[in-house]
């Protein structure tokens, strides 16, 4: 991250030149051979009418026969795929930065994954294939269903983002469910071996065919759900050129695309936030004080009534502002500092200095209590000693 940030420092050229080097690695990436969208696409459209043109040759099919082969060969390849990203998103993970799990969690795997098993359990029942087989498939589904309800209970807990195949924000709840999921994907291999004498007969090729087909349909899904990262680049090159966007701007972007939030980003708006009511509170107390000059040496008039009412209201949601602030930034700090490994981002660290030296935290307390009293002891009983005046002369006017 600290050379990231080394790139703030390059001339506007040699900036350019870096994102444009960028933009061309990660094109390189997405047109490697075997793996570009085109590729995937071309791959799938063959497989499917290779399908198409076996079923044509062929008078009927055995179901039952397909379903066992299917259930060797689909979970193989499913626990190949989930052992690519699992190793995929632990080289590219990071201690420091964070996300919330929703943003991270492995969700197209895990719902195709539920989808896949399920249709397996529900084919299974339909083609009468044995009861094993079918338990088998259930037995898949339960760690994943686990682990989608775990999403949605902890989805907007932060995480680093070291391993960003996460179902929980639990460790030991993640690695439970992990370690369920890949040892129960290959489940219904086991059952369907048992009804499965090997040969290559018009259904091994359609099911094999079908299951690399599955495969491919993922990688093309997942590859839209992750975004175009050369698109991403375009869009950082574009607002250096033509929108006036700051290198350190770009930097930041850069470092949200590929890394996640720093601790800094996350809590960058409630930091904000206790600064703003900090300056607030001291213009309050400004204002506070002129007020009470004002009803020392000229008194209260019936038109300033309102307006010295609704500055009053103003005063005390101010002092309620600092208040939420306080604890807004508390709670989120508390919530990053538990991940203990944010405590390496030096300007997270700067502004956990900041916001809770004693100095800072006296002034902006100390502007509220002065506040306070200058309220309470010098404007309030002002108005009310006023208010009960006019109260008097309005009755004695009654009477009279």
């Amino acid at each position: 991250m600290k050379n990231l940030y080394e790139l703030t420092k390059l001339s506007d050229n040699d900036f350019l030149s870096f994102l444009y080097s960028e933009r061309g690695r990660q094109e390189s990436k997405s047109g490697a051979p075997g793996w570009s969208f085109w590729a995937l696409t071309g791959s799938a459209f063959a497989l499917i009418l290779f399908v198409y043109t076996t079923l044509k040759t062929i008078d009927n099919v055995n179901l039952l026969l397909c379903y066992y082969i299917f259930t060797v060969f689909c979970p193989i390849a499913l626990y190949i795929i989930f052992l690519a990203e699992l190793i995929r998103m632990v080289i590219y993970g990071d201690s420091v930065h964070v996300e919330r799990l929703k943003n991270i969690a492995p969700m197209t795997l895990l719902l195709c994954l539920m989808g896949i098993y399920s249709s397996l359990t529900i084919l299974g029942i339909v083609v009468g294939a044995a009861t094993e087989s079918i338990v088998r498939c259930v037995a898949v589904l339960v760690p994943l269903v686990m682990s989608f309800i775990s999403i949605i209970i902890y989805r907007n807990k932060l995480v680093t983002t070291f391993l960003t195949f996460r179902v929980s924000a639990l460790d030991w709840i993640n690695k439970l469910l992990m370690f369920l999921v890949g040892g129960t994907l290959l489940l219904p291999l086991f059952g369907g071996l048992k009804h499965l004498t090997f040969g290559f007969s018009d259904e091994f090729e359609i099911t094999f065919a079908i299951v690399v087909l599955m495969a491919i349909i993922y990688m093309l899904i997942r590859n839209k759900v992750n975004g175009n990262r050369v698109t991403d680049v375009d869009e950082l090159i574009d607002g250096f050129l033509y929108r006036d966007w700051t290198r350190k701007m770009i930097v930041r972007k850069l470092e949200l695309m590929r890394l996640g939030k720093s601790p800094f980003m996350e809590l960058e708006k409630e930091y904000n936030k206790i600064v703003v009511a900090s300056g607030l509170i001291e213009n309050t107390k400004k204002r506070a004080k002129e007020i009470t000059d004002k009803i020392q040496k000229q008194g209260l008039k019936e038109d300033e009534l309102d307006g010295l009412l609704n500055e009053i209201k103003g005063m005390s949601d101010s002092m309620t502002l600092v208040l939420n602030s306080q604890t807004d930034f508390h709670e989120r700090a508390k919530e990053l500092i538990n991940l203990k490994s944010t405590l390496g981002d030096s300007e997270f660290r700067a502004m956990l200095d900041t916001a809770y030296d004693l100095n800072f935290v006296n002034q902006v307390f100390g502007n509220c209590h002065s506040l306070m009293d200058m309220v309470n002891q010098n404007i309030v009983p002002k108005i009310d000693e006023y208010i009960k005046k006019v109260k008097e002369e309005n009755a004695f006017l009654k009477k009279c």
